[in-house]
């Protein structure tokens, strides 16, 4: 995004479709900018996930968080599973860390309360997300997130980092999860998703209220033609 070709095909192009308002706001700054641009977003299907499958697939008695994608630095998971031991050091108890997904990280700790699964079918990933306290998504690089939005479908709450524009503004404008930037908040995050089941549920359905208003395909689409309209006109 920071190469000259790249800025300059995006301001040249008949128009420019962005998935978030922040990925709109990072094109801007770095002196993006097209007169047809707009926000049109993903479409996300309605999706439903039965936590008990995933927990007798996997012997799973206990409260645990998830993170779903790419086991790699580019994802800031090393950063998740350093928060999460640093939490397990302060607290004690049997929460767990449900890690799906393959990378260079992989098996990159060994403890029991480090679960590493490999990549999931899709089926049986909603169903680990449905069963979690929480959906972790550190990435400090998202253009949109779509397992944000899984999980809210699937009834989870997501906690993400501060410092990603993206996460932020979809937890920000939703009230459909937690955000932390440091151990403290890491913490307090946790603690509430431990402590606190209404406060989970309350926040997991604001999410899944903010995606069936913004990100259903019908609205979507109706994004997606008025990006088209505006690239027809002269």
């Amino acid at each position: 995004a920071h190469l000259h070709p790249t800025r300059a095909m995006l301001a040249a192009a008949r128009g420019v479709m962005y998935n978030t308002r922040s990925e709109q706001t990072f094109a801007h700054q770095l002196g993006v900018r097209n007169p047809r641009e707009v926000v049109v977003g993903i479409g996300i299907d309605e999706l439903t996930g039965a936590g008990n499958r995933f927990r007798e697939a996997q012997a799973l008695t206990g409260p645990y968080l998830i993170y779903a994608g790419r086991l790699d630095e580019a994802k800031n998971v090393q950063t998740l599973i350093e928060q999460f031991i640093a939490y397990k050091e302060l607290r004690g108890g049997d929460l767990k860390l449900v890690l799906t997904g393959h990378g260079s990280l992989r098996d990159s700790v060994a403890r029991p309360d480090v679960i590493f699964t490999g990549v999931l079918d899709n089926q049986l990933l909603l169903d680990a997300i449905a069963g979690s306290l929480a959906l972790c998504q550190p990435s400090l690089m998202e253009s949109f997130s779509i397992v944000i939005m899984q999980a809210w479908m699937a009834g989870a709450p997501v906690l993400t980092h501060a410092g990603c524009a993206v996460t932020r503004e979809h937890v920000t404008a939703s009230g459909g999860g937690l955000m932390f930037s440091n151990l403290a908040e890491f913490t307090a995050a946790v603690d509430v998703f431990l402590s606190d089941a209404d406060a989970r549920e309350r926040l997991a359905r604001q999410g899944a209220r903010y995606v069936r208003e913004i990100f259903t395909w019908n609205a979507g689409l109706d994004r997606f033609e008025q990006a088209v309209t505006i690239w027809m006109q002269k």
